[in-house]
């Protein structure tokens, strides 16, 4: 028998239920809160994993998702020198994009591989 899902890790299941993913949520026993943490938990090198890190921009208020591999660290100055956009840490920090509430849109012009 699985373990019933609660909380967070319900929630993202939902959504991605909801929006028509195939996906199952599993919860770990071990702590995923870091990189190394969670390719330890899984079993894979730390450049594997995926952070997800979201700011908000000063001037619009706007959620920014910025995206990461695990062994690389995100210069926050890079990012807005690049964008042209002013960053500060979000209230979202450390948790799972998929649940947000409020809505994150996307833009081309963010995209910005290698910053």
């Amino acid at each position: 028998m699985t373990k019933q899902l609660i909380g967070s890790a319900k929630k993202v299941q939902d959504f991605l239920v909801d929006n028509g993913f195939s996906c199952t949520v599993k919860e770990l026993p071990e702590s995923t809160r870091t990189a190394e943490e969670a390719a330890k938990a899984i079993g894979c090198e730390v450049a594997q994993i995926a952070k997800s890190l979201i700011f908000i921009d000063r001037v619009s208020g706007n959620p920014i998702l910025v995206i990461a591999s695990g062994v690389h660290q995100v210069d926050i100055k890079k990012i807005e020198n690049s964008t042209g956009l002013h960053l500060i840490n979000s209230p979202y920090a450390n948790r799972a994009t998929f649940g947000l509430k409020r809505k994150l849109s996307r833009s081309s012009s963010l995209e910005r591989p290698n910053i």
